[in-house]
């Protein structure tokens, strides 16, 4: 299995089909296994990329190094390590944070960028700023409960299981969700920004409501912005049908211009 060693982490990686390189970034919620329905889409179109984030999946660091600001340049090592100069993105939740770090930090390499369910560390998760619950459950293994929209465990009570199967694999979530709000990007920085990108809101999230997306959307420059209205967290698995298409649309839009 292929891994690049970057900043105190293993990162695990893996790559399907050909044609320009486009990187699929996970939320604290999964790992590359959550793209399975993203894959046989993309891979007819593009040189799909999966990585395991620091501390999750495959991927493996001490606690000390799972640290968001640490993120885009594990996503920038990953490029390097496949000689991938240029590559559009698609980061769900908290992989925001490592796509706009990466951003900024070489505009050059990011062809297009598509936030989904985040601000990208423009603003923090709604609620974040509350006390923390003292003894609180583990997160890994009932997120279902909190990410998916309301009845689609009733719905789809399959996916909802392997939903939670999956992020299982991921101990280190509240670790990393308690990080996400000391690593915010200063809308300043933004000035100058000109990677197109699409900001997708859902109607059912709850960790970053469409309202909260919609004033971020409007902190970058030139951003559109859409909504999956029926979707919570994570539209990628709960939705998949629409989402493929809308990122799809978007990215071949900008094929088309180049």
């Amino acid at each position: 299995m292929p891994y690049v060693e970057h900043d105190g982490a293993e990162i695990y990686y893996e790559t399907h089909g050909e044609g320009p390189a486009l990187v699929f970034a996970h939320g604290a919620e999964g790992n590359t296994l959550s793209w399975f329905q993203q894959v046989p889409v993309f891979k007819a179109h593009y040189c799909t990329v999966l990585y395991d984030h620091r501390g999750f999946g495959r991927s493996i660091c001490a606690p000390a190094d799972l640290q968001p600001s640490k993120f885009g340049g594990d996503l920038l090592a990953v490029m390097d390590a496949l000689a991938i100069e240029r590559a559009a993105v698609v980061a769900q939740s908290m992989a925001g944070w490592g796509a706009l770090q990466a951003v900024l930090a070489a505009p050059e390499r990011i062809s297009a960028l598509v936030l989904v369910a985040t601000s990208g560390g423009l603003a923090p998760p709604a609620g974040s700023g509350e006390a923390p619950v003292e003894n609180a459950a583990p997160l890994a293994g009932r997120l279902s409960r909190f990410a998916l929209a309301p009845g689609y465990p009733v719905r789809a009570p399959a996916m909802a299981w392997l939903f939670d199967q999956i992020s299982c694999h991921n101990g280190q979530i509240e670790l990393l969700a308690s990080r996400l709000g000391a690593n915010l990007i200063d809308p300043k920085d933004m000035a100058g920004f000109a990677v197109p990108t699409l900001v997708i809101a859902c109607g059912h999230d709850t960790f970053f409501p469409p309202s909260l997306l919609e004033s971020v959307s409007a902190m970058i420059p030139g951003a559109r912005f859409a909504t999956i209205e029926t979707a919570g967290h994570a539209p990628y698995w709960e939705t998949p049908g629409a989402f493929n298409e809308m990122v799809l649309a978007f990215l071949e839009s900008r094929r088309s211009r180049r």
